[in-house]
């Protein structure tokens, strides 16, 4: 009896597993480990140690005591088969987790600020694992709420549904804040659902080519900080194979409504994420993710009335130079050059409101556009109207009035011939604008079509409703309906019996034939039937 106490002892077992931690006085640490175990939780063998790794309250129990390294060692040495090596072996796997999104919520967008290319955010996201309920091992610790859930590695089998909540990631967030955390388990459907509520700034290079009728798309990547290659690896199930995925937008809660239109709807993707080997170009460990994007676009009515109307009506005033007269140089330049002066201050005011980037927006395009145009009429008013004064003034000294005549004339084409030239590029600009507003217009009507989606189908409501009242009035299921309706069929009914009296008197009167008469009294009053008839239906 007790040489079957000593072999089953848990006495040696702890020796050993303390002396593989390096534990200093590993006998003495032993027999004060191997009293605790005894006297508060009750273990004095092998199978009891064994036990408590297979439950997690025991185990739990069992973690109270024995921390760390030490656990991971005695569990090897305790749950490795008879006859085992029990030396300490390479960390394994633990099967692949299979998650589902369940829906993401963008609950409020805070800020855009398009200078430091950043937004801000309140986004809920919440995860399904199928099936999860009945998992012994990632129904432990639901309710953890000291700190973060801790893991003993692959041989302690698979981590809770809490750890993995843990693990969550925002990749691109600059600050975070989480205001929610928790894990639900469903006893109907057998699921548990993992949900986190954030409010964060993210980072979002915008794309600004197109601005002031640019599109953006704010993306948050939620990842898993589970290695696809790792000793615990997270897949997450395709979005467009999940059934009852939701993306929802509050716009009720968007104060930029007047700068930006917000889709109703997000957009939801699969990603991956992780650091890039330059020379492999490949990822050597890439973690699960998802994209959630919100599609916004740029409201561009203060842009259009005061930056580009005044742009363009200073491009057009500077051809007025053209009915000052050829030689007369100083008016003209001060004409064209006071407009250019303005064009160029406006362009300040332009700059100060424009996106600082290392590129040129449709913005910048027609502003240098319209300085261009004006720039180049200023050199035609300088070249051509300078010639004219010289040869104006040598003609005048020769006395020689009909050659003068002349030479005016080809300067005067010449004048009219630049100034049409630089009007057609004028008009062009505005054309060149035109096509790219119909295409940025274009492209934010597919990015915002959920929203128009939505809109045809209240118009589709609305037209039902108006359809249903016109035929409840004609079907008479009220009883002012039913009047009206009576009145004038009896109307009808009644100015066709006097038009067919008064053809009667008319037809005896130039001699009718009586059989033609009632043939032709026969036709009309089943012409009127015939009409009571479409009017009854």
């Amino acid at each position: 009896m007790h040489s079957g106490e000593d072999k089953d002892s848990i006495v040696p077992v702890i020796k050993l597993a303390l002396e593989r931690v390096q534990a200093e006085d590993a006998p003495a640490a032993a027999n004060d480990l191997v009293a605790r175990l005894r006297r508060e939780l009750h273990m004095s063998t092998k199978v009891h140690l064994r036990r408590a790794f297979i439950h997690p309250t025991e185990l739990e129990d069992l973690r109270s005591l024995v921390k760390g390294r030490l656990l991971t060692e005695l569990q090897a040495l305790v749950v490795a088969p008879e006859g085992a090596d029990t030396a300490p072996t390479s960390p394994k796997k633990v099967p692949i987790l299979e998650i589902e999104v369940k829906r993401v919520h963008l609950l409020k967008l805070i800020s855009v600020d398009q200078k430091q290319q950043t937004f801000k955010a309140e986004l809920m996201v919440e995860f399904r694992l199928p099936n999860g309920a009945s998992d012994d091992l990632l129904t432990r610790d639901l309710n953890f709420d000291r700190g973060k859930a801790t893991w003993d590695g692959p041989s302690s089998g698979r981590p809770s549904a809490r750890w993995y909540l843990d693990q969550i990631e925002f990749h691109n967030a600059v600050k975070i804040e989480t205001c929610e955390s928790k894990c639900t388990k469903h006893a109907d459907s057998g699921d548990i659902t993992m949900r986190v509520r954030v409010v964060g700034e993210f980072m979002e290079p915008f794309d600004l080519g197109y601005y002031p009728w640019d599109c953006q798309r704010l993306t948050v990547r939620v990842a898993f900080l589970c290695r696809l290659n790792g000793p615990c690896p997270v897949h997450i199930k395709p979005i467009s194979e999940t059934q009852g995925t939701e993306g929802l937008v509050d716009s009720s809660r968007f104060v930029f409504k007047n700068v930006f239109r917000l889709s109703s709807t997000l957009g939801l993707e699969n990603d991956v994420v992780g650091a890039v080997d330059e020379k492999k170009k490949e990822r050597p460990n890439t973690f699960p993710a998802i994209a959630v994007t919100a599609f916004l676009h740029r409201r561009a009515e203060f842009h259009f009335y005061n930056l580009f109307c005044p742009m363009a009506a200073f491009l057009f005033m500077s051809f007025a130079s053209l009915s000052v007269p050829i030689d007369e140089v100083g008016d003209r330049l001060e004409l064209t050059l006071t407009l250019v002066l303005t064009a160029a201050a406006y362009k300040l005011a332009v700059t100060s409101v424009s996106p600082e980037v290392a590129y040129n927006t449709l913005l910048d395009y027609y502003v240098l556009g319209c300085g261009g145009i004006m720039t180049l009429l200023v050199v035609v008013n300088s070249i051509v109207g300078g010639i004219a004064a010289q040869q104006v003034e040598v003609v005048c000294d020769a006395h020689a009035s009909h050659s003068c005549g002349s030479v005016s004339n080809g300067l005067q084409i010449t004048d009219w011939i630049c100034h049409g030239t630089l009007f057609a590029l004028a008009v062009a600009l505005q054309v060149w604008l035109i096509r790219n507003v119909q295409h940025c217009q274009a492209e934010a009507g597919k990015v915002m079509e959920p929203e128009g989606a939505k809109e045809r189908s209240r118009n589709t409501d609305r037209k039902y409703t108006t359809s249903i009242t016109y035929n409840s009035w004609f079907s008479g299921r009220s009883s002012s309906s039913r009047k009206v309706w009576e009145g004038s069929r009896r109307s009808a009914l009644s100015t066709s019996l006097s038009r067919l009296s008064a053809w009667s008197r008319s037809s005896k009167r130039r001699g009718v034939s009586s059989d033609s008469a009632a043939s032709s009294s026969k036709e009309i009053f089943q012409r009127s039937s015939g009409q009571e008839q479409n009017t009854n239906l």
